[in-house]
């Protein structure tokens, strides 16, 4: 179950950047986020029936998100292609979140 984490963006935050993202793996990880902050899925087996991934990559995720946060969560992928929403996150540092 995944009931212990707390999601601090604000849902449109999270729908904004959601719909501005093109790459698909990012956009699981952000339709992870918003899906724990709405309180619609709490279970994370349930999390990758939604997503269709594996339960590994959930749990890597949210291990990601809680030690470094969004950013974080963007940005560490194998894969070079991965992380491009980066330059969005910065754009809106300074905008609350």
């Amino acid at each position: 179950m995944v009931t212990n984490i707390r999601i601090k963006e604000k849902e449109e935050f999270l729908k904004e950047l959601y719909s501005k993202e093109n790459n698909k793996k990012l956009r699981n990880r952000i339709q992870m986020l918003y899906l724990l902050k709405t309180r619609r899925v709490i279970e994370a087996s349930e999390l990758s029936k939604v997503l269709m991934v594996d339960d590994s990559s959930i749990t890597r995720w949210l291990n990601i998100y809680r030690k470094g946060g969004l950013k974080s969560l963007m940005t560490s992928s194998p894969d070079p292609r991965v992380g491009v929403s980066f330059l969005f996150l910065k754009s809106q540092s300074n905008k609350p979140i």
